[in-house]
Order: structure tokens, then C-alpha cells, then sequence
């Protein structure tokens, strides 16, 4: 006999539609919304803590690229003040040092490679 959950154990978080990739499995178009219609940080850190506090236990970053958002640390920052694991699904190509904060938010670093022909967007 299984056991219901009573909650989401996830969220998955969409940040972004922007990208630097052309990845032909991607189903992401180009550009969906605008950088001026994505949520706010404190939109996200909001819905961070209603997500913690409804049982949520990890978000999944996620887009696009949610390393184009330039607020990328302070997302992480705020879902692990929620409370929740993080995952960083991202290609890596925009980790700068400006960003480079987020590494050391993150608990764990796990890289995988998708394609051998990968090339980059002059749209960021």
C-alpha cells in the first residue's frame, strides 16, 4: 500500500527564456516574454518562502539560461534562506566572476555536456 504525498517535494523554477545556446532538443523559443515581464527577485524569493513553507523541499533552477539573470546569486541566496536545495541547471557559459558567488551557494557542482556542436547567441 503507497502513501500519498501530501505536498510538492519541487519546484521548478523558470527564471529565464534567454539564452546562448541553439540546442536543437530545446523547446524553448527564443524569446517568449521579455526580460521586462520576468519576475522580480522579490517576486522569486516570495515565492521561495510560500513554496518552503508549503513543503517544498528543492528548487530547480532553471530556463533558458538563469545565469543571464543578472540577480542569479541573490535568487540562490534567497531559496536557500527559504530553506530549499538548489539546483543549477545551466550550460556554465555565463559563470564570470561576477556570478562566481553562486558557485559557492550552491551545496553540490555537477556538470554534464549535451552536444558536440554547440554555439553561442549573440542575443545575451
Amino acid at each position: 500500500m503507497s502513501e500519498a504525498i501530501a505536498n510538492p517535494l519541487a519546484l521548478i523554477a523558470e527564471l529565464t527564456h534567454r539564452c546562448p545556446l541553439h540546442c536543437v532538443y530545446c523547446s524553448n523559443p527564443l524569446e517568449l516574454q521579455a526580460r521586462s515581464l520576468e519576475l522580480s527577485t522579490e517576486d522569486w524569493s516570495r515565492v521561495f518562502r510560500e513554496a518552503a513553507a508549503l513543503g517544498v523541499l528543492q528548487t530547480d533552477f532553471t530556463g533558458g539560461e538563469p545565469l543571464t539573470r543578472p540577480d542569479i546569486v541573490d535568487l540562490i541566496r534567497a531559496a536557500r534562506t527559504a530553506g530549499l536545495y538548489v539546483n543549477l541547471i545551466t550550460s556554465g557559459l555565463p559563470l564570470d566572476e561576477k556570478k562566481s558567488p553562486a558557485r559557492k551557494l550552491m551545496p553540490k557542482n555537477s556538470v554534464s555536456s549535451n552536444g558536440s556542436n554547440i554555439t553561442a547567441s549573440p542575443l545575451l
